[in-house]
């Protein structure tokens, strides 16, 4: 996943990421995620705004 923002919702906090394994954005929330391996691998930041990735996909 690239990550791309963090938000936060009454219940949870949630990573909005880009999945490389389904190719598209998705959330993934925090609480759920119990294993993470740092890459020194390097992505493209996404040139869109938070606001813009709302507008978009919402």
């Amino acid at each position: 996943m690239e990550p791309f923002a963090l938000l936060s919702t009454t219940e949870n906090w949630l990573l909005i990421a880009w999945c490389r394994l389904r190719q598209k954005f998705r959330y993934f929330r925090l609480d759920i995620i119990n294993r993470t391996n740092i890459l020194t691998e390097k992505f493209e930041q996404h040139k869109m705004t938070l606001q813009e990735y709302f507008d978009k996909y919402h």
